[in-house]
């Protein structure tokens, strides 16, 4: 019988810190993921909207950063391609600190994808049980039977970036 085994992920991510500052906005990519990662201080939103390759598609949380840089509250929702989205946030939700921002390396996600994601993304925090949610009503979208294992997997890439991140 035939073995599969799993390669061990790495670590080796490139790290882009705008303004030279480690507490600012960090880019963080590798040539294997389906995404790119955006971390952007609530302070830094504009800025943020100058970076090149910001306007794709993908999920996003919104976080309450503690002093001990530890997530006490989230919203998770998606974006269809424009880091815009975030405007509405900032002018009625005031929890938030940080914005980070999963968006596809390429165009091929669809709104099926990212509907599907911020599903499933907002269905394992709820299960975590370990935060305070601002999503008050999860989205009825059903997750598409054929979507349903690319869904997980890129989901296992945000909560493995999320993880080297140290949240």
């Amino acid at each position: 019988m035939l073995k599969i085994l799993k390669m061990p992920k790495t670590t080796r991510f490139a790290n882009i810190y705008y303004n030279n500052q480690p507490d600012g906005i960090r880019v963080i990519s590798h040539t294997n993921l389906t995404i790119t990662t955006y971390v952007i201080p609530r302070t830094l939103l504009n800025d943020a909207k100058k970076i090149e390759g910001i306007d794709r598609p993908g999920i996003y949380y919104l976080i309450n950063e503690n002093d001990d840089n530890k997530i006490s509250e989230l919203y998770i929702g998606q974006t269809r391609n424009d880091i815009n989205r975030l405007d509405d946030h900032n002018r009625t939700k005031d929890f938030w600190n940080k914005a980070i921002l999963f968006l596809a390396v390429s165009s091929n996600f669809t709104l099926d994808m990212t509907s599907g994601l911020e599903v499933h993304a907002i269905k394992k925090v709820f299960e975590s049980k370990r935060y305070e949610v601002s999503n008050q009503n999860p989205p009825k979208y059903k997750i598409n039977f054929f979507s349903k294992s690319t869904i997980e997997e890129i989901y296992e890439e945000i909560q493995f970036i999320m993880s080297t991140q140290g949240y």
